[in-house]
């Protein structure tokens, strides 16, 4: 009995030790600053910085987008928020042979975040386009604008938000490691 708890814990020590570490997974990605204009209301205005990274399958990418951003209402300062949304990504791009091109993004999930009225959560949906121009081999800078909807907290709000993006693409060899 003492040998196969012996045999049993050696096994289990093991089988934890780990092995080495191996990066297969190169996805595409983005870094998208933008402002952020509300649509009626009292003109909630702000900014966001969102982070997408995806797999890309041909002229489609699927991820995920994960971000920070700022609200503010009128002077007085009635419907402030700070929030992170976090979701998924859905993407269409494409490029010319002489580096123009053109994407549509759609970006749905749950955001959380502080109020006025204390910690908060809701959903955002995020669709837009931008105009893509390559820089380099790998490197896009995108100029885009989006359509966001921010719910949550008991209100809606829909803002319209330019932007710039700096996109990243891996060849189609991968780098080697």
């Amino acid at each position: 009995m003492r040998f196969f708890r012996s045999a049993l814990l050696f096994a289990l020590l093991f089988a934890a030790v780990p092995s080495a570490a191996r990066a297969d997974w190169e996805p595409d990605g983005s870094v998208a600053a933008q402002l952020h204009f509300e649509l009626g209301g009292p003109g909630e205005r702000g900014g966001t910085l969102l982070v997408d990274l995806w797999e890309t399958y041909g002229a489609f990418r699927l991820g995920l987008a994960a971000g920070v951003g700022v609200l503010t209402g009128s002077d007085e300062g009635e419907s402030n928020r700070a929030f992170a949304p976090l979701g998924l990504s859905l993407g269409l791009a494409g490029m010319s042979a002489s580096g123009v091109g053109g994407s549509a993004t759609l970006r749905a999930g749950p955001w959380g975040g502080a109020t006025n009225e204390g910690l908060k959560g809701g959903f955002w949906l995020s669709a837009g386009a931008s105009l893509d121009l390559r820089w380099g081999e790998r490197l896009v800078v995108a100029f885009l604008v989006d359509y966001w909807l921010i719910a949550g907290a008991g209100e809606v709000r829909s803002t319209i938000a330019p932007g710039v993006a700096l996109r990243w693409t891996w060849p189609e060899e991968g780098l080697g490691w």
